[in-house]
């Protein structure tokens, strides 16, 4: 699953007790989210090791 982890792609990552759906920015050697968070109005970007995502699928952002 993480060979499939492209910028724009929408990912589920864990994030406290839960999970939380995002979209990537920028992929290296950790993969950089832009995270949808209730209450936060602006950019909202945390690393996590690629093991971590849980779940990709295609976006339709570009972040280029």
């Amino acid at each position: 699953m993480a060979d499939e982890i492209e910028v724009g792609s929408r990912v589920i990552a864990p994030l406290g007790c839960g999970e939380v759906a995002g979209t990537v920015v920028r992929v290296a050697d950790g993969i950089t989210v832009d995270l949808e968070v209730d209450g936060v109005d602006g950019p909202f970007l945390v690393t996590f090791g690629r093991a971590d995502i849980t779940a990709v699928s295609p976006g339709d952002v570009s972040y280029a």
